[in-house]
Protein backbone atom coordinates (compact mmCIF):
# COMPACT_ATOMS: atom_id res chain seq x y z
CA UNK A 1 0.00 0.00 0.00
CA UNK A 2 1.39 3.47 -0.82
CA UNK A 3 2.17 5.47 2.32
CA UNK A 4 2.53 8.92 0.73
CA UNK A 5 4.61 10.29 3.58
CA UNK A 6 2.14 9.09 6.24
CA UNK A 7 4.44 7.92 9.05
CA UNK A 8 1.62 6.58 11.22
CA UNK A 9 0.30 4.47 8.35
CA UNK A 10 3.80 3.14 7.66
CA UNK A 11 4.20 2.12 11.32
CA UNK A 12 0.87 0.27 11.28
CA UNK A 13 1.90 -1.61 8.13
CA UNK A 14 5.30 -2.51 9.56
CA UNK A 15 3.95 -3.88 12.85
CA UNK A 16 2.78 -7.49 12.96
CA UNK A 17 3.41 -10.90 14.45
CA UNK A 18 7.00 -12.10 14.77
CA UNK A 19 8.39 -14.05 11.79
CA UNK A 20 5.70 -12.76 9.41
CA UNK A 21 6.86 -11.02 6.26
CA UNK A 22 6.50 -7.49 4.96
CA UNK A 23 7.49 -6.30 1.47
CA UNK A 24 8.58 -2.69 1.12
CA UNK A 25 9.35 -0.67 -2.00
CA UNK A 26 12.56 1.34 -1.67
CA UNK A 27 13.34 4.29 -3.93
CA UNK A 28 17.07 4.54 -4.64
CA UNK A 29 18.75 6.40 -7.47
CA UNK A 30 15.41 6.94 -9.14
CA UNK A 31 14.50 3.23 -9.16
CA UNK A 32 12.04 1.34 -6.95
CA UNK A 33 13.24 -1.98 -5.57
CA UNK A 34 11.08 -4.38 -3.56
CA UNK A 35 12.70 -5.79 -0.40
CA UNK A 36 11.14 -8.55 1.69
CA UNK A 37 11.78 -8.49 5.45
CA UNK A 38 10.70 -10.56 8.43
CA UNK A 39 9.26 -8.89 11.48
CA UNK A 40 11.56 -9.56 14.42
CA UNK A 41 12.92 -8.11 17.63
CA UNK A 42 16.33 -6.36 17.36
CA UNK A 43 19.17 -8.87 17.07
CA UNK A 44 21.48 -6.66 19.10
CA UNK A 45 20.51 -4.05 21.68
CA UNK A 46 23.92 -2.51 22.39
CA UNK A 47 23.83 1.24 21.84
CA UNK A 48 26.90 2.96 20.28
CA UNK A 49 28.92 5.21 22.55
CA UNK A 50 29.03 8.92 21.83
CA UNK A 51 31.78 9.67 19.33
CA UNK A 52 32.36 5.96 18.61
CA UNK A 53 33.98 5.29 15.22
CA UNK A 54 34.43 2.04 13.36
CA UNK A 55 34.97 0.59 9.90
CA UNK A 56 33.33 -2.18 7.90
CA UNK A 57 35.48 -5.19 8.84
CA UNK A 58 37.83 -5.66 5.88
CA UNK A 59 41.56 -6.39 5.82
CA UNK A 60 43.19 -4.82 2.76
CA UNK A 61 46.41 -5.18 0.82
CA UNK A 62 47.79 -3.05 -2.01
CA UNK A 63 47.61 -4.47 -5.55
CA UNK A 64 48.15 -3.00 -9.00
CA UNK A 65 44.59 -1.75 -9.54
CA UNK A 66 43.72 -0.66 -6.00
CA UNK A 67 43.26 -2.38 -2.64
CA UNK A 68 42.35 -6.07 -2.50
CA UNK A 69 40.16 -7.44 0.26
CA UNK A 70 42.20 -10.26 1.83
CA UNK A 71 39.93 -11.03 4.80
CA UNK A 72 36.40 -10.22 5.96
CA UNK A 73 35.70 -10.34 9.70
CA UNK A 74 32.83 -12.64 10.80
CA UNK A 75 29.77 -10.65 11.81
CA UNK A 76 31.14 -7.45 10.27
CA UNK A 77 29.11 -5.09 8.05
CA UNK A 78 31.19 -6.27 5.09
CA UNK A 79 30.05 -9.85 5.65
CA UNK A 80 26.45 -9.15 6.61
CA UNK A 81 25.86 -6.81 3.68
CA UNK A 82 26.45 -9.62 1.19
CA UNK A 83 28.11 -7.08 -1.10
CA UNK A 84 31.78 -8.01 -0.67
CA UNK A 85 33.97 -11.08 -0.76
CA UNK A 86 37.65 -11.88 -0.45
CA UNK A 87 39.75 -10.87 -3.49
CA UNK A 88 37.39 -8.08 -4.52
CA UNK A 89 39.49 -5.06 -5.49
CA UNK A 90 38.45 -1.66 -4.14
CA UNK A 91 39.28 0.96 -6.76
CA UNK A 92 37.75 3.96 -4.97
CA UNK A 93 36.40 4.91 -1.54
CA UNK A 94 33.90 7.76 -1.39
CA UNK A 95 34.90 8.61 -4.99
CA UNK A 96 38.61 8.90 -4.05
CA UNK A 97 40.85 6.80 -6.31
CA UNK A 98 42.68 3.98 -4.50
CA UNK A 99 45.14 3.09 -7.28
CA UNK A 100 48.71 3.26 -5.90
CA UNK A 101 47.30 3.80 -2.39
CA UNK A 102 48.07 1.76 0.75
CA UNK A 103 45.76 0.36 3.44
CA UNK A 104 46.98 3.19 5.68
CA UNK A 105 45.72 5.70 3.10
CA UNK A 106 42.32 3.99 3.08
CA UNK A 107 41.85 3.80 6.86
CA UNK A 108 40.75 7.44 7.43
CA UNK A 109 38.23 7.10 4.59
CA UNK A 110 36.73 3.84 5.85
CA UNK A 111 36.56 4.78 9.53
CA UNK A 112 33.65 6.94 10.63
CA UNK A 113 30.78 7.29 13.11
CA UNK A 114 28.64 4.21 13.77
CA UNK A 115 25.63 4.07 11.45
CA UNK A 116 27.12 6.22 8.68
CA UNK A 117 27.76 4.94 5.17
CA UNK A 118 30.92 4.44 3.18
CA UNK A 119 30.72 4.13 -0.62
CA UNK A 120 33.05 1.65 -2.30
CA UNK A 121 33.68 0.99 -5.97
CA UNK A 122 34.82 -2.61 -6.44
CA UNK A 123 35.89 -4.93 -9.24
CA UNK A 124 35.39 -8.69 -8.92
CA UNK A 125 37.53 -10.88 -11.13
CA UNK A 126 37.30 -9.62 -14.71
CA UNK A 127 33.94 -7.96 -14.15
CA UNK A 128 32.99 -4.33 -14.49
CA UNK A 129 33.09 -1.73 -11.74
CA UNK A 130 30.25 -1.79 -9.23
CA UNK A 131 29.35 0.67 -6.48
CA UNK A 132 28.24 -0.59 -3.07
CA UNK A 133 27.33 1.18 0.16
CA UNK A 134 28.25 -0.33 3.54
CA UNK A 135 26.96 0.95 6.89
CA UNK A 136 29.72 1.33 9.47
CA UNK A 137 29.19 -0.80 12.58
CA UNK A 138 30.98 -2.98 15.10
CA UNK A 139 31.03 -6.74 14.34
CA UNK A 140 28.23 -8.76 15.91
CA UNK A 141 29.12 -11.07 18.78
CA UNK A 142 28.83 -14.83 18.02
CA UNK A 143 25.36 -15.13 19.59
CA UNK A 144 23.95 -12.19 17.62
CA UNK A 145 25.68 -13.41 14.45
CA UNK A 146 23.95 -16.78 14.75
CA UNK A 147 20.58 -15.02 15.12
CA UNK A 148 21.36 -12.81 12.12
CA UNK A 149 22.22 -15.85 9.98
CA UNK A 150 18.95 -17.57 10.89
CA UNK A 151 16.99 -14.38 10.22
CA UNK A 152 18.63 -13.85 6.84
CA UNK A 153 18.02 -17.46 5.82
CA UNK A 154 14.33 -17.40 6.82
CA UNK A 155 13.77 -14.00 5.22
CA UNK A 156 15.24 -15.02 1.88
CA UNK A 157 13.38 -18.33 1.80
CA UNK A 158 10.08 -16.57 2.54
CA UNK A 159 10.78 -14.03 -0.19
CA UNK A 160 11.43 -16.79 -2.73
CA UNK A 161 8.14 -18.45 -1.80
CA UNK A 162 6.38 -15.48 -3.40
CA UNK A 163 7.86 -16.49 -6.77
CA UNK A 164 8.04 -20.27 -6.24
CA UNK A 165 4.87 -21.43 -4.41
CA UNK A 166 6.06 -25.06 -4.32
CA UNK A 167 8.67 -23.97 -1.75
CA UNK A 168 5.82 -23.75 0.80
CA UNK A 169 5.99 -27.55 1.00
CA UNK A 170 9.61 -27.35 2.10
CA UNK A 171 10.77 -27.68 5.69
CA UNK A 172 13.94 -28.51 7.55
CA UNK A 173 14.30 -32.27 7.95
CA UNK A 174 14.46 -32.07 11.77
CA UNK A 175 14.66 -29.47 14.49
CA UNK A 176 18.15 -30.69 15.41
CA UNK A 177 19.37 -31.03 11.81
CA UNK A 178 22.78 -29.56 11.18
CA UNK A 179 22.68 -26.02 9.83
CA UNK A 180 25.89 -24.55 8.41
CA UNK A 181 26.18 -20.76 8.20
CA UNK A 182 28.87 -19.06 6.14
CA UNK A 183 29.63 -15.58 4.95
CA UNK A 184 28.03 -16.25 1.58
CA UNK A 185 25.22 -18.62 2.45
CA UNK A 186 23.56 -21.19 4.67
CA UNK A 187 23.21 -24.93 4.05
CA UNK A 188 20.30 -26.95 5.51
CA UNK A 189 19.04 -30.46 5.06
CA UNK A 190 15.42 -30.16 3.94
CA UNK A 191 12.43 -32.31 3.00
CA UNK A 192 9.30 -31.60 0.93
CA UNK A 193 5.96 -32.42 2.49
CA UNK A 194 4.29 -35.27 0.63
CA UNK A 195 7.30 -35.91 -1.64
CA UNK A 196 9.18 -39.20 -1.44
CA UNK A 197 12.84 -38.99 -2.51
CA UNK A 198 13.89 -42.54 -1.61
CA UNK A 199 17.42 -42.70 -0.28
CA UNK A 200 18.34 -39.26 -1.61
CA UNK A 201 18.78 -36.65 1.13
CA UNK A 202 18.47 -33.07 -0.15
CA UNK A 203 20.45 -30.06 1.00
CA UNK A 204 19.51 -26.46 0.27
CA UNK A 205 22.16 -23.78 -0.06
CA UNK A 206 20.78 -20.25 0.19
CA UNK A 207 23.19 -17.76 -1.37
CA UNK A 208 23.24 -14.38 0.36
CA UNK A 209 25.73 -12.55 -1.81
CA UNK A 210 23.98 -9.57 -3.38
CA UNK A 211 24.28 -8.74 -7.03
CA UNK A 212 22.79 -11.16 -9.51
CA UNK A 213 26.19 -11.63 -11.14
CA UNK A 214 27.56 -13.54 -8.15
CA UNK A 215 24.45 -15.65 -7.52
CA UNK A 216 24.05 -16.47 -11.20
CA UNK A 217 27.75 -17.28 -11.39
CA UNK A 218 27.48 -19.81 -8.56
CA UNK A 219 24.46 -21.43 -10.18
CA UNK A 220 26.13 -21.43 -13.59
CA UNK A 221 29.25 -23.00 -12.09
CA UNK A 222 27.25 -26.13 -11.32
CA UNK A 223 24.95 -26.05 -14.34
CA UNK A 224 27.88 -25.89 -16.74
CA UNK A 225 29.87 -28.74 -15.17
CA UNK A 226 29.15 -32.39 -15.95
CA UNK A 227 29.09 -34.96 -13.16
CA UNK A 228 32.46 -35.58 -11.55
CA UNK A 229 33.38 -37.78 -8.54
CA UNK A 230 34.88 -34.82 -6.67
CA UNK A 231 32.32 -32.11 -7.50
CA UNK A 232 29.02 -32.01 -5.62
CA UNK A 233 26.23 -32.14 -8.25
CA UNK A 234 23.43 -29.58 -8.53
CA UNK A 235 19.96 -31.16 -8.53
CA UNK A 236 17.72 -28.14 -9.22
CA UNK A 237 17.33 -24.45 -8.34
CA UNK A 238 14.73 -21.90 -7.30
CA UNK A 239 16.11 -18.75 -8.85
CA UNK A 240 19.78 -17.83 -8.40
CA UNK A 241 19.51 -17.71 -4.59
CA UNK A 242 18.45 -21.27 -3.80
CA UNK A 243 20.55 -24.23 -4.90
CA UNK A 244 19.51 -27.83 -4.14
CA UNK A 245 22.09 -30.62 -3.98
CA UNK A 246 22.54 -34.05 -2.38
CA UNK A 247 22.93 -33.80 1.40
CA UNK A 248 26.08 -35.47 2.71
CA UNK A 249 27.78 -35.54 6.08
CA UNK A 250 30.69 -33.34 5.05
CA UNK A 251 33.32 -31.31 6.86
CA UNK A 252 35.76 -28.76 5.49
CA UNK A 253 39.38 -29.89 5.18
CA UNK A 254 40.30 -27.38 7.89
CA UNK A 255 37.62 -28.70 10.26
CA UNK A 256 38.40 -32.35 9.51
CA UNK A 257 42.14 -32.01 10.10
CA UNK A 258 41.64 -30.04 13.34
CA UNK A 259 38.74 -31.95 14.92
CA UNK A 260 38.48 -35.42 13.41
CA UNK A 261 39.75 -38.22 15.64
CA UNK A 262 40.58 -40.13 12.46
CA UNK A 263 42.87 -37.34 11.23
CA UNK A 264 44.54 -36.83 14.62
CA UNK A 265 45.32 -40.55 14.88
CA UNK A 266 47.32 -40.60 11.63
CA UNK A 267 51.08 -40.80 11.64
CA UNK A 268 53.05 -37.97 10.06
CA UNK A 269 53.68 -40.10 6.95
CA UNK A 270 50.02 -41.11 6.60
CA UNK A 271 48.93 -37.49 7.10
CA UNK A 272 51.31 -36.42 4.34
CA UNK A 273 49.70 -38.99 2.01
CA UNK A 274 46.23 -37.68 2.94
CA UNK A 275 47.34 -34.13 2.08
CA UNK A 276 48.65 -35.33 -1.27
CA UNK A 277 45.45 -37.28 -2.03
CA UNK A 278 43.23 -34.32 -1.23
CA UNK A 279 45.44 -32.07 -3.35
CA UNK A 280 45.26 -34.44 -6.32
CA UNK A 281 41.47 -34.81 -6.06
CA UNK A 282 41.02 -31.02 -5.90
CA UNK A 283 43.36 -30.56 -8.88
CA UNK A 284 41.43 -33.18 -10.86
CA UNK A 285 38.12 -31.44 -10.09
CA UNK A 286 39.58 -28.02 -10.99
CA UNK A 287 40.90 -29.37 -14.28
CA UNK A 288 37.44 -30.75 -15.08
CA UNK A 289 35.89 -27.34 -14.39
CA UNK A 290 38.49 -25.46 -16.42
CA UNK A 291 37.81 -27.64 -19.48
CA UNK A 292 34.28 -26.21 -19.66
CA UNK A 293 35.48 -22.66 -19.00
CA UNK A 294 34.38 -22.48 -15.34
CA UNK A 295 36.54 -20.97 -12.57
CA UNK A 296 35.97 -21.35 -8.83
CA UNK A 297 37.63 -18.03 -7.78
CA UNK A 298 37.49 -18.83 -4.03
CA UNK A 299 39.42 -22.07 -3.63
CA UNK A 300 40.66 -22.52 -0.05
CA UNK A 301 40.68 -25.31 2.59
CA UNK A 302 37.37 -24.12 4.08
CA UNK A 303 35.71 -24.61 0.68
CA UNK A 304 37.10 -28.12 0.17
CA UNK A 305 34.82 -30.72 1.76
CA UNK A 306 35.69 -34.17 3.08
CA UNK A 307 33.09 -36.93 3.43
CA UNK A 308 33.05 -38.42 6.92
CA UNK A 309 33.33 -42.18 7.10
Amino acid sequence: APVGGDVKLAKRLFLGEADTGVTIGLLRNGQIKNVHLLRSKPLETRQPKEGEVCGVGCTLSAVKDGLAITKIAPGSPAQLSGELQAMDVIVSINNIDMVSKTPADAAPLVLGPVGTRVELTIVRGRGSRRQVEIVRAQPLDPSSLQKASVYRYNSLVQQQMLSYPWLKRMQRSAANAKQVHGGQGTVNEIVFEGVQTGNVRIALKVVYQRGSSFKSAERSLWLNVDNHPHILPLLFTAGPNMLFMPYMELASVTEWLAQSGEARSLSAEDLRLVHQTIGLQVAWAQEHMHKVGTLHLDMKPNNVLVKNR
